[in-house]
C-alpha cells in the first residue's frame, strides 16, 4: 500500500489531487492548512488578511460528496475553525466529512498502510498554552480569534495517553518542531517527540 504525506493544499484540492494522481497512493494524509472552505461562511472564518481568503474549490467536492483517494487530515492554522469545533465537541474523532475523507481530530494514534501513526492538530500559542485564553466558538465577535488555531495543555495529555504502551512510526504534525520560536515552544515539541518517539 502506498501512502502520501503533504501539507498546506491552502484550498487548491482540484491542482492537489491531479498531483497525487502522478503516485498513484492508495491513502493520502495532510498535515494541516487544508481550508476546507465549503461556502463564502467558512471562508469568512479562515485566519489571515481579507485579501489573501479565497473560497479556494473544496466545495467542490463538498457538493459531489466525494474526494477521489481516501484522505486523512489534521488542522493547522488557517482553517475554518468554527465548524471544526463543533464536530470535535459533537462527533469525537476521527470523522467522516464524505466519501474518502476524514477530519482526524486533536490529537490520536491509528493503525494505517502498515504505519503506526500519531497525530497533533493546530499550532503553539503561548497565552493560549500557558495563559488562561481559550477559545469561545460562541462569541460572535471572534468567529477568525487566532486563539481557535492554538493547541491547549490538555491537547498534550490526550496524545500522551493516546499513544502509551504504543509504537509511532510517524508523527503527523502541522508545525516543525525543529523550528520552535522559543524556549517555552520548543520545551513542548521535545516533550512531545520524546513521548512518542517517532521512528
Amino acid at each position: 500500500m502506498k501512502c502520501l504525506f503533504a501539507s498546506d493544499i491552502h484550498g487548491d484540492w482540484v491542482e492537489f489531487y491531479e498531483l497525487a494522481r502522478v503516485v498513484s497512493p492508495d491513502v493520502i494524509f495532510l498535515a494541516g492548512d487544508v481550508e476546507t472552505t465549503r461556502n463564502e461562511k467558512d471562508m469568512e472564518t479562515i485566519l489571515g488578511h481579507k485579501r489573501g481568503r479565497k473560497l479556494g474549490d473544496f466545495h467542490k467536492f463538498w457538493k459531489q460528496g466525494s474526494v477521489p483517494i481516501p484522505t486523512y487530515f489534521i488542522l493547522g492554522n488557517h482553517e475554518p475553525f468554527p465548524w471544526f469545533n463543533e464536530l470535535e465537541q459533537n462527533q469525537g474523532s476521527p470523522v467522516r466529512l464524505m466519501d474518502n475523507l476524514f477530519y482526524l481530530g486533536r490529537t490520536g494514534w491509528a493503525e494505517s498502510c502498515g504505519l503506526k501513526l500519531a497525530w497533533f492538530s493546530r499550532i503553539y500559542g503561548q497565552k493560549t498554552f500557558y495563559g488562561t485564553k481559550r477559545y469561545n466558538p460562541k462569541d460572535k465577535r471572534s468567529p477568525r480569534s487566532k486563539i481557535a488555531a492554538h493547541f491547549l495543555p490538555e491537547d498534550v495529555s490526550s496524545l500522551k495517553k493516546a499513544v502509551e504502551e504504543k509504537k509511532v512510526d510517524i508523527l503527523l504534525v502541522h508545525e516543525n518542531p525543529c523550528y520552535a520560536s522559543t524556549s517555552r515552544h520548543e520545551k513542548i515539541y521535545s516533550e512531545i517527540v520524546g513521548f512518542t518517539t517517532p521512528q
